[in-house]
């Protein structure tokens, strides 16, 4: 019977998510600081901090969410190609 090989786009998939997964929780780390110091209110205050607040939220969600998307994207194709036995 023939030798299986594993996958290369699997061990690609592997390596990615082994790089990206770290990186997603530094973005969580680098975000969360400044947003905790600007809403200590010692930063700036007014209406055009609370808009700035507001968009800040709202860009650093979808970086989370983007983040956690490709993360979970490479975890199902590593996922996919182990579990059919070519990972």
């Amino acid at each position: 019977m023939a030798e299986m090989l594993p996958n290369p786009l699997c061990r690609e998939l592997s390596e990615a998510l082994r790089l990206l997964e770290p990186l997603g929780a530094e973005v969580q780390r680098d975000l969360d600081e400044p947003v905790r110091m600007f809403r200590a209110g010692g930063v700036w205050t007014g209406p055009a901090a609370r808009r700035f607040d507001a968009q800040l939220a709202q860009y650093g969600t979808r970086v989370r969410v983007s983040a956690d998307r490709v993360i979970a994207e490479l975890r199902g194709g590593v996922g996919a190609g182990a579990g059919a036995g070519d990972g």
